[in-house]
């Protein structure tokens, strides 16, 4: 708690009149929601307000249990949308198994709107049965709702999600592709070396598209925009392929290069 026990229980009290005042002390840190605070939250999770559901939902997010997650559960058929989508989150951060059980199951019969929250929301480390439903979201016939679920793939940093951002990394659909390419450099800064040994292989899949390209038009020419990006790149894999064309260029057009035009020593 941030501030003194009395003013916590000042709050409170006029919490019991005005969840309002209370909630928005909770969201903002002046009191911080306890074990005893429970049963007032669940009180207003029942509030006709959907702006009190909603307040009410962020804030049990720190004390959630069992009772709480089968509360929730039967939240997921409110009829406001901003409160159905803030109960995915709540129930995706429990770590739940009925929680996860929960949200899979409401796939199916999910809207659109449901689906881009789910997509998000099953980010859940370690649930199997979570990785699963985002894989298949994978395949969705909405853009934001695959969209979604390749981030949150990018995230678990399973060999299995990594491999399905490779495998939608070429895919036909450019934007598709694109994004799965981002996903996959985002879990490779996570540290994934799985994700940066692929993404290594898309840059070396563009990088030889542009390199044949820029050759068949420019020629002996094109060995300069190869060593000003050889001399940028820090990666010493990526380094090695964009030498293998500088060579190649070297030789068939009989043309040297010197390690200092490289920007190597020696």
């Amino acid at each position: 708690p941030l501030l003194d026990e009395e003013f916590q229980e000042k709050l409170r009290q006029a919490g019991q009149e005005n969840p309002k005042l209370w909630l928005s002390a909770a969201l903002f840190g002046l009191r911080v929601p306890t074990e005893d605070d429970r049963d007032d939250l669940q009180k207003f999770l029942h509030s006709e307000d959907p702006e009190i559901r909603i307040s009410a939902l962020d804030a049990i997010d720190y004390i959630v249990n069992s009772e709480v997650v089968r509360e929730l559960i039967e939240m997921l058929n409110d009829f406001d949308p901003d409160v159905r989508h803030r109960v995915m989150y709540v129930l995706g951060n429990s770590g739940s198994q009925a929680a996860v059980r929960a949200l899979v199951n409401l796939i199916d019969s999910s809207d659109e709107s449901d689906r881009k929250t789910l997509s998000s929301a099953l980010n859940i480390p370690g649930s199997e049965i979570a990785e699963s439903a985002l894989i298949s979201l994978v395949q969705d016939s909405n853009l934001d709702v695959r969209m979604n679920a390749m981030q949150s793939l990018s995230r678990l940093q399973t060999a299995r999600s990594i491999d399905v951002l490779i495998g939608e990394s070429k895919s036909t659909d450019s934007r598709q592709a694109g994004r799965a390419g981002d996903w996959l450099t985002w879990a490779q800064n996570l540290g994934s070396e799985r994700a940066r040994m692929a993404v290594i292989g898309l840059i070396r899949r563009d990088f030889d598209e542009w390199a044949n390209a820029v050759t068949s038009a420019r020629g002996p020419e094109a060995l300069s925009p190869m060593i000003d990006l050889y001399r940028t790149i820090e990666d010493q894999e990526a380094q090695e392929f964009i030498l293998e064309h500088i060579e190649r260029l070297c030789q068939e057009y009989h043309v040297k290069v010197t390690h200092k035009e490289l920007g190597n020593p020696g």
